[in-house]
């Protein structure tokens, strides 16, 4: 599931890109809203990615949680 969520938030990254580029190509006096624009639906794929890596910073946790308690001596 992470490595589907980071190619999906990969081609929503060039895709929204490369759109944000073409738009600005066509209208050149309406870049910046544009611009605002792209920069808003890159949001989307910035989730994806920090939920992604969030599920193993998760994991580590629970693990190192183990870890300390195993140390101190609860089971």
């Amino acid at each position: 599931m992470k490595t589907l969520k980071i190619i999906i938030a990969l081609i929503l990254t060039y895709a929204f890109i490369k759109s944000g580029i073409d738009l600005c190509n066509e209208e050149p006096e309406n870049s910046l809203m544009y611009v605002i624009i792209i920069l808003v639906f890159l949001l989307i794929p910035a989730y994806l990615f920090y939920s992604a890596t969030k599920r193993i910073e998760d994991k580590q946790t629970a693990l190192e949680k183990k870890e300390n308690d195993e140390i101190n001596g609860i089971h």
